[in-house]
């Protein structure tokens, strides 16, 4: 194959990619305390009762506190683990809790029933040897490619609504801290 066949196979795959993204029907990774279920795109809760009472406590010490730093600390004093999750792992391990973590499960739009995709954007730069480098950078939320609201329709599940976290950050540290005011 020539340059030119591989770099139009890559831009059509990066194309479908991006189209299936746009209906909501691109399956990454979920975070900690989802897994998907029997039906095509049906996401639930974990069946560990202990997994959903640690994302809980999550969202309801935030609720109480209004600071994910203030979260993270009372699960330190409190001795609580939190449940990891990764693609590596085959079953769920439970650690002592990170203040990244914490972050994590407050600010991932999916807890609120959010599909997006594009959240971050790769550029590729020269450093100053010559070399190419990568570059990942945060989008602000208004660039997101792909933003489709209530994907996760059953609104029982006990995670807070789009509403209530959207509240949550119009008072909170989350995006102070992310506009780079102290």
């Amino acid at each position: 194959m020539s340059e030119a066949e591989l770099h139009v196979l890559r831009a059509r795959l990066l194309g479908g990619i991006r189209n299936k993204a746009a209906r909501g029907e691109l399956h990454r990774g979920l975070p900690v305390g989802l897994v998907r279920g029997d039906a095509d795109g049906e996401v639930l809760l974990h069946p560990d009762e202990s997994v959903q009472a640690a994302i809980h406590a999550v969202f309801d010490r935030f609720a109480e506190f209004g600071s994910a730093r203030r979260v993270w600390l009372w699960f330190r004093s409190q001795g609580l683990r939190f449940p990891l999750h990764s693609n590596s792992l085959v079953d769920l391990r439970w650690v002592a809790p990170t203040y990244t973590k914490i972050h994590q499960v407050l600010t991932n739009p999916f807890y609120a029933g959010v599909y997006v995709y594009g959240r971050t954007q790769q550029t590729c730069y020269l450093d100053a040897g010559g070399r190419i480098r990568k570059r990942i950078r945060q989008r602000d939320r208004e660039q997101w490619p792909v933003f489709i609201r209530d994907i996760m329709p059953d609104t029982s599940i006990g995670i807070p609504s789009r509403r209530t976290r959207s509240a949550w950050r119009r008072t909170s540290v989350l995006d102070r801290t992310r506009a780079g005011v102290p």
